[in-house]
């Protein structure tokens, strides 16, 4: 039996370039990349915070299931998400389902759209929305979600705080184009926004000095009082 040497080496040839195809698509496979923005926050008020989305080739898009989650850094107060979707207000709305940079603009509809807060401590949210049929992602930055933020302190005027809000890596994300799921880079989870909380306003030196000579004069004024009632 005899074979015919160029078909063969060509039949090689082939082969080792399908597998060579095969291998740098698999290497090259795009995934998406989550990125929290900084945001700024007024003691003891609302705010929201946004995160972008982008892939680092292309991908498909129609389904994205999210976690994301608040970590204090320094200062005093409280940061927390605002109530679930569907809540009294305040509380998440679906304000970027309008915006022309949404993820699924313009076809998001409402009634796929959520946000729900967890945990007791209210630092976690969970959210979602998904349409149909898929959307082209590429590096540009998309909207993906305007989380509702909500400062608590019980002394606005002095309250100097900074936070982080990043992307949880929970089992609850997800990201899919029509049942089939995109990749996430592990970029996204070392991507976070930092929140800086400023007072409501900050007093002048001369109002800082009067302030402090009308506290002590107050202490005094309650020292005679006790004495003299003793």
């Amino acid at each position: 039996m005899s074979f015919d040497k160029p078909l063969v080496r060509n039949l090689v040839a082939g082969l080792c370039s399908l597998t060579f195809s095969v291998c740098t698509a698999a290497h090259c496979r795009a995934d998406l990349i989550i990125d929290v923005q900084d945001a700024t926050l007024t003691s003891g008020s609302l705010g929201f915070v946004d995160v972008f989305i982008r892939s680092d080739g292309t991908d498909l898009l129609n389904l994205a299931s999210y976690v994301f989650q608040i970590q204090k850094i320094s200062g005093d107060g409280a940061l927390q998400f605002q109530a679930s979707s569907g809540a009294p207000s305040p509380s998440q709305s679906n304000s970027e389902q309008s915006l022309n940079n949404y993820v699924f603009f313009p076809v998001a509809s409402s009634a796929n759209y959520g946000v729900n807060r967890l945990d007791p401590d209210l630092t976690r949210a969970a959210g979602g929305d998904f349409i149909t049929p898929n959307v082209m992602l590429n590096g540009t930055d998309r909207l993906l979600v305007r989380l509702e933020l909500q400062h608590i302190t019980p002394t606005p005027l002095f309250s100097f705080s900074e936070f982080r809000v990043f992307f949880a890596n929970d089992l609850a994300n997800e990201f899919e184009n029509s049942f089939n799921r995109v990749g996430i880079n592990a970029a996204s989870f070392s991507n976070f926004g930092t929140i800086t909380v400023a007072p409501t306003a900050v007093p002048e030196p001369s109002s800082m000095l009067l302030m402090s000579l009308g506290l002590v004069g107050t202490a005094a004024w309650r020292r005679r009082r006790k004495r003299s009632a003793a």
